[in-house]
């Protein structure tokens, strides 16, 4: 009867720790992950709106596109930036804070012919760091948001330490289709 009972508490033993186990390994899995949500990609840009501003350049109709760039990182990236709008703005009933961001702008002819990659930039940057989980309002003319074009965003990883022969830094971007914008017209302040 005793050793019937060894027996016995061994086996609950056993099967206790099989879950214990199992659950240490899905623990130590998630802190591997380098995403937070693991649907989404790791830097993204999603739509938010439009409004219309005093700042323009030349050929702009004033109109712009608001987007959000999202760290979905467990680790800081960083972006350079200017100032695109003295005040907030309102998009719908919205006020928020944007800014404007280096990016690519690649667009396409009527016949899928890539045409000319141009940068888009200021004179005056600043690096700025958005933290895991942060995102950021950037504003970019509403003329490069078309059916034909995409924003591709370049983006650092703030660890990371390795570098190519050449001595740069490895580039990301982040991108956004325009054939994804939504147009919700907002009031600048």
């Amino acid at each position: 009867m005793k050793k019937k009972a060894v027996v016995w508490a061994l086996f609950l033993m056993s099967g206790a720790m099989v879950p214990l186990s199992i659950l240490a390994q899905s623990e130590k899995h998630v802190s591997q992950r380098v995403l937070l949500e693991k649907r989404a990609p790791g830097v993204y840009i999603t739509s938010v709106g439009t409004y219309t501003s005093d700042y323009k350049a030349e050929g702009e109709s004033g109109k712009r596109a608001v987007l959000q760039l999202h760290n979905n990182y467990r680790f800081t990236i960083e972006v350079a930036v200017y100032n695109v709008e003295d005040e907030p703005i309102f998009v719908g009933n919205k006020k928020m804070d944007v800014v404007g961001v280096v990016y690519d702008l690649d667009s396409y002819s009527e016949e899928s012919e890539k045409q000319p990659t141009k940068r888009m930039s200021q004179e005056v940057l600043t690096g700025i760091s958005l933290d895991s989980g942060e995102s950021l309002m950037i504003s970019v003319p509403f003329e490069h948001v078309t059916k034909d074009s995409e924003i591709r965003v370049p983006f650092q990883i703030a660890e990371e330490s390795r570098s190519t022969i050449g001595g740069s830094d490895p580039q990301h971007f982040a991108v956004f289709m325009g054939k994804f914008m939504q147009d919700s017209e907002g009031k600048k302040k």
